[in-house]
């Protein structure tokens, strides 16, 4: 099986336009609050598009299932005309709202950001469904309630996965063909702000509506997906050619200079160093491994000793009877129950201030006055906080291992330090989340809101019914199971999608930076 081919292949998805835009700010001066802008239009479009879509097929212009023949080629042209009006007249909006993004390179940005938001979600679920197969295949189980037809489709896509590896990069060829596309849409939609002619918007709309419809009757035509992914890429080459065309107009102009990859490390490595010394100083490195310290040694105790010290208690003697005897399972659920919610905790309180703090003292925009870039200004205080909190961790899971191991018995110890990593993955979305608050906050209170209700949103996120196995709590589930070698337990969605957010979290921290007079 080519499951590390597929995982492979939804990381390179997932981290290909934040790839491109860093590429993109080396080349170009380009604020980073463009590829925001695209995201948030992408978002915006889609929840209209979900809409539309609904209701046209409440109406009965659209069916509620994938037609044949001719109904489906009409299905296909009206499901890309509603795509094409809502993401061409959201980029319309979103470049009104921003009147100044009228440069060639404002129009690449914001095509990224457009596409990249749905480059993150295609990776992450490609490798949600790559691990329901591989925990099926592992398992051997069919789900529970399934059809033969669902049975014959799981034997064909394990048998689409047991091909040539390059099947696995058959999503990512698509995606780099969708951001092409996404990107000459974006181009084309600044052209009529530059040029004061709408009609670019109608091309824009009509092209968007081709690509998609295209799309729509490839996927159902066609088994295997080449053939589908040429025609696309012949249909997107001339408005890929059209926009390369385009640089010309800003190939004369005097681009700002701009220090030299090595100069700009350079900076971030002492930035990244006072950031550690930061840590030390004021004892933030000490209380993080202490108390997550504690936690390691006494989640085990507790759900060794808690039952005995009910049945010390007089009045509570009686119930000391219906507590079934602690066992290894107690210990590591209680282990990660404490660590998430003071882990939780720390983040929120420990990282609020790391930007806001800095701008009301006023100690912002003096380091910001040198010349250091506002991205190393950002990275160095995220993985400062990351370096502080996988050392606790580390020490956390070498005490919960220990006590767990003397007081009960032994956790498969590979299991157990890759549970432990995604805890550390877990920790880091939050304190991703939390710096983007401490970033647009004007103030330590204002930052301590934005993070806290950015913290609650993901933790609640968990629990919606269809999807919440791909939020951060899904990386929890993932870790406990891996502690008790249960198999079946692989959540790389989860995984993506934290990937996802702590990357784009950044990028919405370096943007509010960049964007605020300190």
């Amino acid at each position: 099986m080519n499951y590390w081919a597929f995982a492979l292949s939804a990381l390179l998805i997932v981290t290909l336009p934040f790839v491109l835009a860093s590429v993109l700010r080396r080349r170009r001066t380009v604020p980073w609050l463009y590829f925001i802008v695209g995201v948030l239009t992408f978002a915006g479009a889609q929840i209209i598009h979900l809409l539309l879509n609904e209701l046209l097929v409440r109406i009965g212009v659209l069916p509620s299932e994938m037609p044949e023949g001719s109904a489906l080629v009409a299905t296909a042209i009206v499901l890309g005309l509603t795509a094409g009006l809502t993401e061409e007249l959201g980029r319309v909006v979103g470049y009104r709202l921003f009147p100044r993004a009228r440069r060639y390179r404002d129009g690449l940005m914001m095509g990224l950001g457009h596409g990249g938001i749905e480059a993150v979600l295609v990776g992450v679920l490609m490798a949600a469904g790559i691990s329901a197969l591989w925990n099926l295949d592992s398992v051997g189980l069919i789900p529970q309630g399934a059809t033969a037809e669902d049975y014959s489709t799981l034997q064909q896509q394990l048998e689409l996965i047991d091909q040539t590896p390059l099947i696995a990069f058959a999503p990512l060829v698509e995606r780099v063909i969708a951001l092409t596309a996404q990107v000459t849409l974006s181009v084309i939609v600044l052209t009529a702000f530059i040029k004061s002619q709408w009609l670019y918007v109608l091309v824009a709309i009509l092209y968007h509506a081709l690509l998609d419809s295209v799309a729509v009757l490839g996927a159902e035509w066609f088994e295997s997906p080449w053939p589908l992914e040429i025609i696309l890429f012949i249909l997107i080459l001339p408005g890929a050619i059209w926009v390369w065309r385009q640089r010309s107009q800003e190939s004369l102009e005097m681009a700002r200079p701009r220090n030299s990859l090595q100069i700009e490390l350079a900076a971030f490595g002492t930035t990244f160093r006072k950031e550690l010394l930061f840590q030390w100083r004021t004892k933030r490195l000490l209380i993080v491994v202490a108390i997550f310290l504690v936690f390691g040694m006494l989640s085990p105790l507790v759900a060794k000793f808690t039952p005995e010290l009910i049945s010390s208690l007089e009045e509570a003697a009686q119930f000391a009877e219906l507590i079934p005897d602690p066992s290894v399972v107690d210990a590591i659920g209680q282990y990660f129950s404490n660590l998430t919610q003071f882990g939780f905790i720390l983040v929120i309180l420990l990282g609020m201030n790391a930007v806001a703090g800095e701008k009301e003292k006023g100690t912002a925009a003096m380091v910001l006055s040198k010349p250091l870039p506002r991205w190393s200004f950002i990275v160095s205080k995220y993985l400062a906080q990351g370096l502080v909190y996988l050392i606790a961790i580390i020490l956390a899971g070498i005490a919960a291992y220990y006590y767990t191991f003397y007081l009960f018995e032994s956790l498969p110890a590979i299991g157990f330090v890759v549970a432990n990593l995604l805890l550390f993955v877990w920790l880091m979305v939050f304190a991703a989340v939390t710096l983007l608050g401490s970033s647009i906050g004007k103030s330590t209170a204002a930052a301590a809101g934005f993070s806290a209700l950015g913290g609650i949103f993901l933790l609640v996120a968990g629990t919606y019914p269809r999807y919440g196995v791909l939020a951060p709590s899904g990386l929890v589930n993932w870790a406990r199971a891996l502690s008790l070698d249960l198999d079946g337990a692989i959540n790389g969605g989860a995984l993506a999608m934290a990937l996802g957010l702590i990357l784009l979290m950044l990028v919405g921290s370096i943007a509010a930076i960049e964007e605020q007079e300190l």
